[in-house]
């Protein structure tokens, strides 16, 4: 009779805890913006403090290579480049893909900015982007000072992104 009792209490408190642990808040605005280094399409690593250190970051987390979505928005920031660049605002694209797979997917879409890999999805925990599997699509803008100035979960137009640079 114990064990038929509670089943549904259990039942319902263990699926309220998978729900909760699976969804996960984005970093906020004002926060500072979690250090990190990660491998690079080219092999080199890359630091958050060489990447914002003469102005702007934008960091995509992208679920995938090579998927239209994830394709459309890289080129989408590719074609807009310059103009980011003449904010002094760099770009990268973050998710667990090896090297191998983030350098022939640059390579065949020619990004002039770095793929970064997040094999272990740390860096993905650090802001709120991570999934079961890999990211969510989200994007964050860190100033050069190392603080969160956007954090949008899905896919911002390049005019939202520059407006938050700009703004």
């Amino acid at each position: 009779m114990y064990g038929t009792i509670n089943r549904p209490f259990f039942l319902t408190i263990g699926v309220v805890f998978i729900a909760c642990a699976a969804s996960q808040d984005l970093i906020s605005p004002g926060a500072s913006a979690p250090s990190f280094s990660l491998e690079s399409d080219t092999g080199d690593t890359l630091s958050l403090e060489e990447l914002h250190a003469d102005g702007y970051l934008v960091i995509v987390f992208y679920p995938g290579n090579n998927t239209p979505v994830c394709t459309r928005q890289l080129c989408e920031l590719r074609d807009s480049y310059e103009e980011l660049l003449s904010h002094n605002a760099q770009v990268v694209g973050v998710n667990n893909d090896s090297r191998e797979a983030h350098a022939e997917f640059r390579r065949e879409n020619n990004y002039p900015f770095p793929l970064l890999r997040d094999t272990d999805n740390r860096v993905a925990h650090a802001y709120g982007t991570a999934r079961r599997r890999g990211v969510r699509r989200s994007v964050v803008v860190i100033d050069g000072e190392g603080t969160v100035v956007y954090a949008w979960p899905g896919r911002p137009s390049v005019e939202e992104i520059l407006g938050k640079i700009t703004g």
